[in-house]
């Protein structure tokens, strides 16, 4: 089953219990099963594995997204299915499929770890004084995650696009990833991409801009020439940055087109990519309107926990962003962002928001599918 056009009839074809209402009293989503069980299954055009080839690359991308050191499973993933053309996704949490079965376990540290399975004994004792271990729900476990693979790879949002357009799939997406380490995967792969195939669908996910300010010199390099005093100026700044590095790899044989998902645009444009006007959760919203289902939304530039301690000096070496700390006219833009923030956090994880799996942070595979309906339509030729 495939549907060209979103309406109520289609999510009643895939929702049994999905009732058409009044403007002024929603459709109740709330007893609607997770995405994770594959119930969505049925809505790809085809399928992508089907005598394909799949290539799982070894590749260091691990991220610290806890104190664990999480490490996701199969984060670089080229699919071949004999075509001519690739559609290649880069990107974070949004575009790995966080919430495509892939769940987290706290496993004993014991099944993990002993001291017989260290090279030497100096190596156990200072893993054991290492702050590596989950403390949130025990002292004594590791989280691991679980990755159905088929499942995710098929419903994520480069699976969504596969499908539609019917190419090869190259995947580099690791959750937790910012700006700097995404533009450094497309700069690493993009050779290798070319070399296998004759022209590329290259989408890049923007993610918000606070998670390179900390610890990546490629990006803190470059931001030290900034000798301005206003936040959101630095802000464009920054996404010009980003946009500057992808015309620099631009090709005759390569379209590029960047998109975000829960933050707004900074300002700054492309001169060769085709940025994608509509955030994520912006046609997430709209849909959802015309299902007579209204969530609040007001994107924010970045993410609330940047502004928490609104202590920006620990591991930054930008000297615009060293002085930010001590300025009261930050810490009113900050309490503003976070609370726009606020509204994109409650409608990604609204009990009725069915594109986001009905409570899940992140896209459930209808919504992979709908913002990749609006990403081929934004495309070239």
């Amino acid at each position: 089953m495939y549907h060209k056009k979103l309406n109520v009839k289609d999510c009643q074809d895939f929702f049994s219990n999905l009732q058409k209402t009044t403007a002024k009293k929603t459709a109740d989503f709330r007893k609607l099963p997770s995405s994770d069980n594959g119930i969505y299954s049925d809505i790809l055009k085809r399928d992508i594995f089907e005598n394909a080839q799949i290539h799982k690359i070894k590749f260091p991308t691990s991220v610290l997204v806890t104190n664990t050191y999480l490490k996701h499973p199969a984060t670089v993933v080229y699919v071949d299915r004999g075509k001519d053309t690739c559609t290649a996704v880069f990107g974070e949490s949004f575009s790995y499929g966080d919430s495509m079965a892939s769940p987290f376990r706290d496993v004993p540290i014991h099944w993990l770890l002993n001291a017989s399975t260290m090279r030497h004994k100096i190596d156990w004792d200072v893993f054991k004084n290492m702050d590596v271990f989950e403390n949130v729900i025990n002292s004594k476990s590791m989280r691991v995650r679980y990755d159905n693979f088929s499942y995710r790879m098929k419903n994520n949002l480069g699976g969504h696009l596969t499908s539609e357009l019917d190419t090869n799939y190259f995947f580099c997406c690791v959750p937790g990833e910012g700006m700097a380490t995404i533009l450094m995967n497309v700069q690493t792969f993009l050779p290798m991409i070319q070399h296998n195939n004759k022209k590329t669908n290259l989408f890049v996910q923007f993610t918000e801009p606070g998670r390179d300010w900390i610890g990546q010199q490629f990006i803190q390099k470059r931001l030290r020439k900034y000798k301005g005093s206003d936040f959101y100026e630095f802000l464009q700044t920054q996404e010009q940055l980003y946009f500057d590095f992808l015309d620099n790899l631009s090709k005759d044989n390569v379209d590029i087109y960047t998109w975000r998902n829960f933050t707004r645009w900074l300002g700054a444009e492309p001169k060769s990519s085709i940025k994608i006007e509509k955030v994520m959760l912006q046609v997430f919203q709209e849909s959802l309107l015309d299902l007579d289902v209204d969530i609040p939304l007001d994107l924010g530039v970045t993410c609330a926990g940047w502004f928490e301690d609104i202590n920006l000096k620990r591991g930054i070496t930008v000297p615009y962003l060293e002085t930010l700390s001590d300025s009261l006219e930050f810490k009113q833009i900050a309490l503003f962002e976070a609370e726009k923030y606020e509204t994109s956090e409650k409608f990604m994880r609204h009990s009725e928001n069915i594109f986001e799996g009905c409570g899940d942070y992140h896209p459930s595979t209808f919504g992979n599918k709908r913002y990749a309906e609006y990403l081929i339509k934004n495309m070239r030729g």
